[in-house]
C-alpha cells in the first residue's frame, strides 16, 4: 500500500472522478477501474492484460503514458502521443496489478509515484 500512496501523492488524486467510459475495451475476466481528472487519468488492471483507453476525454493536445507497478513503485514510460485517438496498451511482464497513468504532457508531471518536494500538481 505504500507504493500506491506514493502514486496518489504524485498526482492530485482528490480530483479523480470515476469514469468507466475511459475504457473502450479490456481483456480478461477481472473488472478494470478507471478515473480521470482534467489533466490525468488512471486505469487499474487487476491482472496481466490489454486495455484500450480513450484519453480524448481529457483536454490535452499531447499525452504522456506510463505503467505503474504498485508492487515495486517502479514506473515505465510508454512515451508521448497525440491525443487524437484511442490507444491500446498491454501490461508489461506477467505480474498482476498494474496502473496505467496518462497525463496531459503539457503539465510535465514526473514519473508516477515520484513525489518531488511539492513540485507535482
Amino acid at each position: 500500500m505504500g507504493y500506491m500512496r506514493q502514486l496518489f501523492e504524485s498526482r492530485d488524486f482528490s480530483r479523480l472522478q470515476p469514469d468507466p467510459a475511459l475504457v473502450v475495451a479490456s481483456e480478461g475476466d477481472k473488472e478494470v477501474q478507471a478515473a480521470k481528472a482534467s489533466d490525468f487519468m488512471m486505469v487499474y488492471l487487476p491482472e496481466h492484460s490489454q486495455v484500450e483507453v480513450d484519453p480524448q476525454k481529457m483536454d490535452a493536445k499531447k499525452i504522456n503514458a506510463w505503467w505503474f507497478d504498485p508492487r515495486t513503485g517502479d514506473s515505465v514510460n510508454l512515451g508521448k502521443f497525440r491525443n487524437n485517438a484511442t490507444y491500446t496498451f498491454r501490461t508489461p511482464g506477467s505480474s498482476k496489478d498494474w496502473v496505467l497513468v496518462i497525463d496531459d504532457a503539457g503539465q510535465e508531471y514526473g514519473a508516477p509515484g515520484q513525489v518531488l518536494l511539492g513540485m507535482n500538481r
